[in-house]
């Protein structure tokens, strides 16, 4: 009688292939390789993106430099939204800056997100601008509407 393989369940015997062992989980290794792709691409997109903005960046200063500085209006903008009364410790402090000669409103326009509370100053000056425009927008109807017969 030819005896069967009897060794009991959880202990190995040297030559004996253990197939559980070398089952490998096809589902979570092509998981693994769709997330090391998917890490790849973003990182290739976020390189360039980076690349895009350093591009606009200097871009953007370059026609500042050629133009001379920025727009007296939008110092004028500056000016007055980092002395409001509203304005918050940040702004304050950046315009205050700005006085000593540690920064410029041209560094300070060409990258607000590095001061803090650029952000929020940067949003008052557009915010002023965008009130501007309108008005000027609105005169402009008036003027025109006053003219017709």
């Amino acid at each position: 009688m030819a005896e069967e393989n009897q060794t009991p369940p959880g202990i190995f015997v040297l030559g004996e292939e253990d197939t559980a062992a070398e089952e490998t989980d096809t589902g979570a290794l092509l998981d693994e390789v769709v997330v090391a792709d998917a890490d790849t691409r973003l990182l290739a997109v976020l390189d360039r993106v980076r690349g895009t903005v350093e591009r606009i960046r200097a871009d953007d200063a370059a026609e500042v430099a050629a133009a001379g500085g920025l727009d007296p209006e939008l110092v004028g903008l500056l000016v007055a939204e980092s002395s409001a009364e509203d304005a918050s410790f940040e702004i304050r402090s950046i315009g205050d800056r700005v006085e000593r000669g540690t920064l410029t409103w041209e560094s300070f326009w060409a990258r607000p997100q590095a001061d803090p509370g650029g952000l929020e100053l940067a949003a008052r000056v557009q915010r002023r601008q965008a009130e501007a425009l309108v008005a000027a927008r609105v005169a402009f109807d008036e003027a025109e509407a006053a003219e017709r017969p």
